[in-house]
């Protein structure tokens, strides 16, 4: 798909969804630069493509790169207040801050946004667990799993807070899933 999508971008040069499909793909590879500059071109070609602007905020917080984060999440958010991707790049960059409970406000804000969007239910239930409201972190991975049956990241999470039943490994040890060192 990287290989097409390449093709389209060089066949019509002015449409954004070649390059902001590129940018997801090259995130999954692991290549956060390259999907930084794909989002960018994706921005250049369409300044007002909301989800273009809350991905590369995400990315900005996972590069440590918080100012850059701030600013494309607020684009994101000028332009869509009910942008969840947003609200929830929001919520990581305040968890890195240490402001939890500010980080929990954003989650709520994505989950209303897209009461769909399960990566949020597992972002909030962190921070809920990190907070000590167990109950809440509990529905929260909860709904993470309902929403994502198949997340090995959630589920092993999930057991760590609330269950004795850890994967292990032939020697009976802890074995974190890879999808969750990833």
């Amino acid at each position: 798909a990287e290989k097409q999508y390449r093709e389209a971008m060089r066949l019509v040069p002015t449409a954004e969804n070649p390059p902001f499909n590129l940018a997801r793909i090259l995130v999954a590879k692991g290549d956060l630069e390259g999907a930084v500059r794909a989002y960018q071109l994706t921005i250049g070609r369409n300044p007002k493509f909301v989800l273009a602007h809350a991905a590369l905020g995400d990315i900005y917080v996972l590069l440590g790169d918080f100012a850059k984060a701030q600013a494309s999440l607020d684009k994101a958010l000028q332009l869509d207040i009910n942008c969840a991707l947003a609200w929830n790049g929001k919520g990581k960059l305040a968890e890195r801050a240490g402001a939890f409970v500010e980080a929990a406000d954003f989650f709520s804000k994505a989950i209303n946004a897209d009461p769909e969007f399960a990566e949020v239910y597992f972002n909030a239930g962190r921070i809920d667990a990190n907070l000590g409201k167990t109950d809440d972190a509990k529905r929260h991975f909860e709904k993470a799993l309902a929403l994502e049956p198949d997340n090995e990241k959630f589920r092993f999470l999930s057991n760590v807070f609330f269950s004795q039943d850890h994967a292990l490994t032939k020697d009976g040890e802890a074995r974190v899933p890879d999808a969750f060192v990833r």
